[in-house]
């Protein structure tokens, strides 16, 4: 899967919309259309266009005759790692990845937490001019909200950098958990294509493991992919 191109093909609100529910929900498109609005030969014909890039699953609904969709996740990240130009890791690496980072909580909150307006209002008061500026900058310059096809390159890449988990991190050493679990909910039951998910303390302790897991995988590979380019160099020279 080509995610560039994929990019190109949700570059208006409504084929984004469409294609966030599929990723967060195992859904018919009679559903959408229920829930959005949207006419149903628009649903259906997006849904078919990402069909034929292999970037849907058909499953099968309570009636037989209606079928139900979700995101090919597996090829959604193969596609994502071949962008971030770690195409050439091994099969485990990938297992690895795939396993943390698909688990349907980690996902939600990984795509809240790299919104850069969700980042301002989960401090709850002013930042100061610091370090942390500059990534909160980076990540609303990456337009992060409309490049849905890259949202797994973002988490990626983000969880490492958005100042927000160090401040996760402290609130969970700290015990005060009370305060972003609101913040996190509130913001949750604001997604509509999130239903029934009440994120509690346990959710948000194994996030900052599962995150913590990934981040060491993640350097492990970047330092891969950095070797590799030199090696190329060398043998360019």
């Amino acid at each position: 899967m080509n995610i560039d191109e994929l990019n190109k093909f949700l570059s208006t609100d409504t084929r984004r919309k469409v294609f966030l529910y599929y990723v967060f929900s195992n859904i018919s498109p009679s559903d959408i259309v229920s829930e959005t609005k949207i006419p149903f030969s628009t649903v259906d014909r997006i849904t078919q266009l990402l069909k034929a890039q292999d970037i849907l699953i058909e499953t099968s609904g309570k009636d037989l005759r209606e079928k139900k969709y979700t995101i090919n996740f597996s090829s959604w990240l193969e596609g994502n790692l071949k962008y971030l130009g770690l195409d050439f890791i091994e099969p485990e690496y990938s297992k690895q990845i795939s396993e943390l980072i698909s688990d349907k909580i980690f996902f939600l909150l990984s795509y809240i937490f790299i919104n850069p307006k969700f980042v301002i209002e989960f401090f709850q008061e002013p930042l100061e001019i610091g370090e942390d500026i500059p990534f909160i900058i980076l990540m609303e310059m990456s337009e992060i909200q409309t490049k849905v096809a890259h949202l797994p390159s973002f988490i990626l890449i983000y969880l490492k950098f958005s100042p927000l988990f160090k401040k996760l991190a402290q609130d969970i050493n700290d015990n005060l958990l009370e305060s972003d679990l609101k913040i996190i909910n509130r913001n949750l039951k604001n997604l509509p294509f999130v239903k029934d998910i009440l994120v509690g303390e346990e959710d948000l302790k194994n996030y900052e493991k599962k995150r913590t897991e990934l981040i060491l995988l993640m350097r492990r590979l970047f330092e891969k992919k950095i070797l590799k380019m030199s090696v190329n160099k060398k043998e360019e020279e």
